[in-house]
């Protein structure tokens, strides 16, 4: 048939022939219809694939296989073709995957995330389903703990840190803290999910505490076993709060010496003597050999049958523990003491005769174990009774200044010691009337030699005067009342108004020769010889012998090398003479008066007097018209050491706070102290090296009078200038009641010379 013919023609396209199909089966409905057949029969499926059902996402656990199936109808036969791909963009079709399942075997971690699709296919057309999401999950293992806690111990406040070490998958974790030694457990507030617990600011109270951590995941859970936190106090330096005192004991006896240390941790102590190390037991050697000693490691330590050698002995703890410093106590020094042995007199004191108002000095000694007291006692009924002397002390005692009245008592010491007591015989005074050094004149200056020998310039009588200790006096050069300019020995010199004196440790002695404007020197066997300047002619010319000229010179002092230092008084200069006789001017500017500082030539001064020098080679004049006291060192560099330039005073105090009147001489001790006469307070000075001035005898203001006494009860009249001895006694030169004073360190007046 032609229309037949028409349906074989071939057409263009899959949904074309499926109409042509569409009309060809209804024009075989009608004819079936026509001949008797049924028309309501379903027509064969002939149509393009359709997904019923979609492939669903699977999860499963690694190792394990998943299963992707779909639904789908059209036209058979129905073929598939399913693909995979990682990033759900690009699909690869999977070999073999043709069914309506596809099963991915054994799963690996790396899939998860994979999507898979299918494509149902059919003669008439294809179709592509929707991805479904392959999810791989591990394998979930149980906790286990590999490494427990361990027990920390910090110093508070710093942060101990506890960790365990478990296996598992995706373990969680949570740390428990229990305050009762491990019988209870809470949770940590706000502990970490993590493996690692930081208990941060730990203090003391949190010592003691425990600390576990239980580990769990979907498999399980296991807990560790618990950690110990200990917080130690932050360290602290060893101190000693308690130190070792000093002890006495008598020989074969025990000491304990005792000391209290703190620090954090709590220090050990370790005893030493003399800086050495103590151990237990018997010394073998050493300061304390013999001793047994017990605690030399402990807080108190002690010594038994102490031997007599171990007297001085210093005993000292080192605390230490770790913390820097260690802490060394105080020393604490044993003395030991021999057996006592009763006191026995050594050296009776012997009778003494002065010639008032002299003092009078008795000695005594005795020896015993431990060394006995001294007590002087007086006697006025010849030895009958005997009465104390308050504060006579010391193994010699020296008289107030005598009166005729004192004569015939009697003085003896009384020794004392834990043993006993014993008296010394009595000694007598005996006091006659007279003066000590009868002829002088008008005393201007005091020197005192190695000996004890005093030398005085008698200004009125022209002469040197030398009086011993023993008192006696003579004329070592000059003849009393002749006045002139002559070298000579003895009473063949001639002298005119000589003032200032000095001497050397070969017992010669120098002369400011004022009126004759010369420096002399005199032997010990009283050669007298012209040192420096030309007799008559007044001047200021440095040079040599008699080329060099002075005006006025009022002081002179000498140093240990046999150089003269001279206060050039009307030249307003310090000079200075080699022992060959050349002189320098040291300060001060010939003419120019004043009160400047400086050095050399630059220095200023006015009226100076009273030169001394002490062993380092520094010159300390009295500076009489500007008030002062001066100092001046080798290279010529002066200063001021006390007072203020033109100001009179009195006043004690340091440096310018002090004030003198009119002072005239000076004199300086082993110490470096400077004795200051200041005649127009009528006192005795004393200026320290740190320039810290006291009065060591008499009374400013108070009128002029010769009074013995100690401090502030003497009395001077008209002091002019003094000398020092060794021991670090002054002597005055007294022109207006033409004496000789003695004042002892402890200011003490006496006079010896009248």
């Amino acid at each position: 048939m032609k229309a037949f013919h028409i349906l074989e023609r071939p057409v263009c396209s899959t949904a074309f022939r499926a109409a042509i199909r569409g009309v060809a089966l209804a024009a075989v409905s009608f004819v079936l219809a026509a001949c008797g057949g049924s028309a309501d029969a379903p027509p064969p499926p002939e149509s393009v694939p359709t997904v019923l059902t979609q492939p669903a996402d699977q999860s499963v656990v690694e190792g394990s296989a998943a299963t992707f199936s779909v639904g789908a109808n059209g036209a058979v036969p129905l073929s598939y073709q399913w693909a995979g791909s990682p990033d759900g963009i690009t699909f690869t079709d999977i070999v073999g995957a043709t069914g309506t399942t596809y099963n991915t075997g054994a799963t690996t971690l790396s899939q998860s995330g994979t999507r898979y699709r299918v494509v149902v296919s059919n003669s008439l057309g294809s179709i592509t389903s929707s991805a479904a999401r392959l999810t791989v999950t591990p394998v979930v293992v149980a906790p286990a703990i590999v490494t427990q806690p361990a027990d920390q111990t910090v110093t508070a406040p710093a942060t101990a840190t506890f960790n365990v070490t478990a296996t598992g998958t995706t373990p969680s974790y949570q740390w428990q803290l229990s305050t009762d030694g491990g019988v209870t457990f809470n949770p940590v507030a706000g502990g970490p999910n993590t493996s690692t617990l930081a208990v941060v600011n730990t203090t003391l109270a949190q010592s003691g505490q425990r600390y576990r951590v239980v580990v769990s995941n979907s498999a399980g859970s296991v807990t560790s076993s618990s950690a110990l936190l200990t917080v130690l106090a932050a360290p602290i330096a060893p101190a000693f709060t308690t130190q070792p005192l000093s002890q006495t004991i008598l020989a074969g006896a025990a000491v304990t010496f005792t000391v209290v240390a703190t620090g954090t941790p709590a220090p050990t102590i370790q005893w030493r003597i003399n800086g050495v190390n103590l151990v237990d037991g018997v010394q073998a050697s050493g300061a304390c050999a013999g001793a047994t000693v017990a605690g030399a490691v402990t807080a108190s330590l002690t010594l038994t049958a102490v031997p007599l050698a171990c007297n001085g002995a210093v005993f000292s703890a080192l605390a230490t523990n770790d913390v820097n410093p260690d802490a060394i106590s105080n020393g604490a020094t044993l003395t030991v003491n021999p057996l006592p042995v009763p006191p026995s007199i050594t050296l009776q004191p012997v009778d003494v005769a002065v010639l008032m108002p002299a003092t009078a000095t008795f000695t005594a000694a005795a020896s015993g174990v431990p060394s006995p007291t001294a007590q002087w006692q007086q006697s006025t009924d010849a030895g009958v009774t005997w009465t104390n002397i308050n504060g006579a002390t010391n193994p010699s005692f020296t008289t107030p200044a005598t009166v005729l009245a004192d004569s015939g008592k009697r003085f003896r010491a009384v020794f004392t010691n834990v043993a006993g007591t014993v008296n010394s015989n009595g000694a007598v005074l005996t006091v006659t009337a007279g003066v000590v050094a009868a002829g002088l004149g008008s005393p201007w200056d005091v020197a005192v030699d190695a000996a004890g020998n005093l030398y005085i310039s008698d200004n009125f009588d022209q002469t040197i005067v030398k009086i011993t200790p023993a008192g006696v006096v003579s004329t070592l050069a000059g003849l009393a009342g002749s006045a002139g300019s002559a070298d000579g020995a003895g009473g063949a010199a001639r002298f005119s108004a000589p003032t200032g004196v000095a001497v050397d440790a070969a017992g010669n002695v120098y002369v400011a020769d004022s009126n004759n404007f010369t420096i002399r020197k005199i032997t010990p066997t009283g050669a007298v010889t012209t040192l420096a300047g030309t007799a008559g002619v007044p001047g200021s010319t440095d040079g040599t012998g008699s080329a060099a000229l002075f005006n006025r010179p009022q002081g002179v002092a000498v140093d240990s090398a046999g150089t003269v230092y001279v206060a050039d008084t009307n030249n307003f200069t310090i000079r200075k003479i080699t022992p060959a006789g050349v002189v320098s001017t040291l300060s001060g500017l010939a003419g120019n008066g004043g009160s400047a500082d400086g050095t050399g030539s630059a220095a200023r001064f006015s009226f100076t007097r009273g030169p001394t020098v002490d062993t380092a080679g520094n010159v300390y004049v009295a500076d009489s018209g500007n008030n002062t006291i001066r100092k001046i060192t080798s290279a010529g560099v002066v200063s001021t050491m006390a007072g203020l330039s033109g100001i009179f005073g009195s006043a004690d105090g340091t440096g310018s706070a002090a004030s003198f009147s009119s002072p005239f001489d000076v004199a300086v001790d082993a110490a470096g102290n400077v004795y200051v006469c200041d005649s127009g307070n009528l006192t005795i000075r004393k200026v320290t090296p740190a320039g810290v001035v006291t009065t060591l005898a008499g009374l400013a203001g108070s009128p002029p009078a010769s009074v013995d006494g100690t401090g502030s009860a003497a009395r001077f009249f008209s002091p002019t200038s003094i000398g020092i001895d060794t021991a670090g006694n002054v002597y005055v030169a007294e022109r207006g009641m033409v004496a000789i004073r003695k004042v002892t360190p402890a200011g003490v007046v006496s006079t010896v010379a009248r």
